[in-house]
């Protein structure tokens, strides 16, 4: 007895083989915070409109009419500052925010090697570094000139003399 053909394999394509991942469903709390991060986003792209149109009107009224914008002006801040705060959550869940280390990877190595050690500097270094420049520039070393940082009860900063 012959056995029957089999038909080749395409590597990976098993019939009764299922991803792991397809069937993963987030436990109800992060689909909560899911949703309330959604409903956020949403709120604050209306809250980002709003503060547009109102600052048309404002744009209007005072350039047009001449009269006080006092209550847009506010309504525009609130509403940006809002829309920023309600947005966040949205956008983290999105992974939409600013990839910072996209500029240091543009640069040539020599320059991502002196951004590191730059970023290595303790800011006390730093203040001292520009205290040194700010002394050696000064024509007049009697006339407020800024002396080289002091430890003064934990605080290690510029004092006047």
């Amino acid at each position: 007895m012959s056995a029957a053909p089999v038909a080749p394999r395409s590597a990976g394509a098993d019939i009764g083989a299922r991803d792991p991942r397809a069937d993963y469903r987030p436990p109800f709390p992060l689909r909560a915070i899911g949703a309330v991060s959604t409903l956020f986003g949403v709120a604050a792209a209306v809250m980002i409109l709003a503060s547009v149109l109102i600052t048309c009107h404002m744009i209007f009224v005072r350039g047009v009419l001449g009269q006080s914008t006092i209550w847009q002006t506010e309504a525009v801040i609130y509403l940006m500052i809002g829309a920023t705060l309600l947005g966040l959550p949205y956008v983290q869940k999105l992974r939409g925010h600013v990839g910072v280390d996209l500029l240091p990877q543009m640069l040539p190595p020599a320059l991502r090697q002196r951004l590191q050690v730059t970023q290595q500097c303790r800011p006390e270094d730093l203040d001292a570094w520009a205290e040194q420049g700010l002394r050696r520039s000064t024509s007049d070393p009697g006339k407020g000139v800024v002396h080289p940082a002091k430890r003064i009860d934990g605080y290690t900063g510029p004092v006047r003399r």
